[in-house]
Order: structure tokens, then sequence, then C-alpha cells
């Protein structure tokens, strides 16, 4: 009798790097665990956003890895679309999308298997929580996210509520159908940007039960002053151009200052005041 076939080997995960190594992952350690429970096996893209390489080419027995070293940090997006077209490339139906920071439990590969056995959502997503709090999915309101407290699985309007990047499993032929993620947003608002795209030619997404745990750089405290300066000067380009390329609604006066006032605070400094005062200025 013939091997059951495995439903991972309908997946390619895609997980990004950035100075952290491929082993000390807690996404890649996390899913390691989670495969070894279901004595499955995965395909996974390893793209690397970092200076320095990032992995040394060590095999893994649950794995099958795909390296891409990209030094010039291209961002999330690109990883992203490498990913989907090597999916595409390699026949596969699913693409599973992961920051390098995310807690899975370990019947997370099982989850995700029995999801794809019997649906055919095009979007699917868990439930990330930082610090207890729920942080995807979210609801929106004028382009901003906004937490909720508790929401139940099951198909909700990508309108109302929509996931973050990290543990999504998407469609690989509705991810090119939608053209994929904006490369113009290599980090904030890449998810907003996808979910804007996906939403034409699905308006809906499924929330799956799986809870995994996730560290949410938005809801950090940081550590140096000048590298987290420079970052919110990213950030607030991101916004100022999501709300003139993609959702005239967005308050981005709101989110800017409202970010550099707590970045003030945490810091004691009034530069990102003077940084958000800038950037609004000359938008």
């Amino acid at each position: 009798m013939p091997k059951e076939k495995k439903l991972c080997n309908s997946i390619l995960a895609t997980i990004v790097l950035y100075n952290t190594s491929l082993e000390q992952s807690q996404t890649f350690r996390s899913l390691s665990k989670s495969l070894l429970y279901s004595s499955d096996r995965l395909e996974v893209l390893v793209y690397d956003n970092s200076p320095n390489r990032m992995y040394t080419g060590k095999k893994h027995s649950s794995w099958h890895i795909h390296y891409f070293h990209d030094p010039a940090n291209s961002g999330v997006s690109k990883a992203f679309n490498h990913g989907g077209a090597l999916a595409k490339a390699l026949g596969k139906k699913w693409l599973l999308l992961l920051d390098q920071d995310t807690l899975f439990p370990s019947e997370a590969i099982n989850i995700y298997g029995n999801e794809i056995k019997e649906n055919i959502a095009g979007l699917l997503a868990p439930y990330l929580f930082f610090k207890r709090k729920l942080i995807s999915p979210f609801s929106l309101k004028s382009g901003e996210g906004r937490i909720i407290n508790h929401i139940q699985p099951g198909s909700y309007s990508l309108d109302q509520v929509m996931p973050v990047n990290s543990g999504l499993l998407i469609n690989v032929e509705d991810f090119w159908s939608c053209g994929g993620y904006n490369e113009s947003f290599p980090l904030d608002y890449s998810d907003f940007a996808f979910i804007e795209r996906f939403r034409k030619i699905h308006p809906d997404f499924k929330i799956i039960e799986l809870t995994c745990e996730h560290q949410f750089s938005g809801l950090e405290q940081f550590g140096n002053k000048q590298a987290t300066l420079q970052r919110f000067k990213h950030f607030c380009n991101s916004t100022l151009k999501y709300k003139r390329e993609v959702n005239p609604l967005l308050n981005s006066n709101k989110l800017i200052i409202r970010r550099a006032v707590r970045l003030g605070m945490i810091y004691k400094s009034i530069s990102f005041l003077r940084a958000a005062l800038l950037a609004l200025n000359n938008k």
C-alpha cells in the first residue's frame, strides 16, 4: 500500500530573518517541534535580510531548506513575493508566511494541514498574542488598526477585520491573482497594502483555531535610540505614503504624532517629535 501523502507537501513556508540565526529563530524552533509532533516535513524558503548570513547551510531532518541572502535588506514584501514565486515554480498550492519571532504550539502543523484539507478559503490566519493581548486579527476603522478583545474562529470580511503577516496561509493562485505584496511598502503597512489588494479578489478570510505568541515591535520597548529614531523616520514615510497611495481616509497625522510622543517618553527625548513634524511639514 503506498504511503499517504503528507499535507505539508502542498505548502511552501517563507521565513524572513533579520540579524537572528535560523536556529535561534523562535518561529523555526517552535515549528521544528511541531513537525516532529506531526511526523511531517516542510519545504521552506529562508529569506535573509541581514547584513551577514544568518544560516550556515546546516541540514535539518524536518525541513527542506531553500536559502536566499539579501544583504540590502529589501524588506518583507520582497521576501514574500520571492516565496510566492518559488511556490509557483515548485507547484505548491499554499504559501505560509512567517516572521522570525512567532511561537507556534506543537499542534500547529496538524491544524494547518487539517484546514487546507477541509477548506477552500484563500486566506487563513491564526490568533497572535503579545503579552496576553490579541494583536491579530484586529479591527479596522478609517484605515487604522484597533485591538479586539475577543473574536470567534470563522469567516470575516476583510473590510472590517484584518490579520498581520506572520502565520498567514495563502492560496498561491490567489496570491498572484491579486498581484502579491506591494514592494513599495517594504515593512510598515506591508500587510495593510497586501490585504487591500487581496480583498478585491476575495472579500473574506478565515480565522482558524490556532493560537500563537508573537513579538510585535510596535508594542515593545526599544533599545538603541539612534536606530529607533531611524526606524521611526521610515514609519513616518510609510504612513504618509500609505495615505497618499492606498487609503486617503487614514489619519496619518494622529498616528505619527502619537508614536512620536510615546517614543519621546520612552527615550526622554524630543528628537522623535522633531522628526514627526519634519515629515508632516514635507508631506
